[in-house]
């Protein structure tokens, strides 16, 4: 047994947009611009993970680690709304409340490394593909 090595991260996030876009004025003076539309967006977002992993030398020359990922996010509190405005008077908002989601990923990798001498480690790794994208070949 080389190292143990394991750890935890989590990270939220929240924000929010308001936005008000103004029709083209009518004359040299920006008093003549009325409100086109209005947008409003707001939301949070939480990550969390777990990971691990464990070096083992099993031959001087050998090396091989197995690690492993979980991670989980969720989309919560999702707001997306527009009101178009017709003679600076509001319409109806359309959008609203975004629905909540989560995923979950569990991504391990194994992989090994030979000192061949002269400087010259070479390696193999397998290691499923994590959601999001990157490359690899799934387990």
């Amino acid at each position: 047994l080389s190292s143990i090595q394991a750890g935890a991260d989590v990270r939220m996030v929240s924000g929010e947009d308001n936005a008000i876009t103004y029709n083209r004025p009518t004359t040299t003076s920006s008093s003549s611009s009325t409100i086109n539309r209005t947008n409003r967006g707001e939301g949070r977002q939480l990550f969390a993970g777990l990971f691990s992993q464990l070096r083992l030398t099993p031959l001087q020359k050998l090396e091989t680690t197995l690690s492993a990922r979980y991670d989980y996010w969720t989309n919560t509190n999702g707001l997306a709304e527009l009101v178009k405005y017709t003679n600076g008077a509001p319409g109806t908002a359309f959008g609203g409340t975004v629905a909540n989601s989560h995923r979950a990923s569990f991504n391990p990798t194994v992989s090994a490394r030979f000192d061949v001498g002269l400087g010259l480690r070479p390696s193999v790794t397998r290691y499923r593909e994590r959601s999001g994208g990157g490359r690899g070949r799934s387990m």
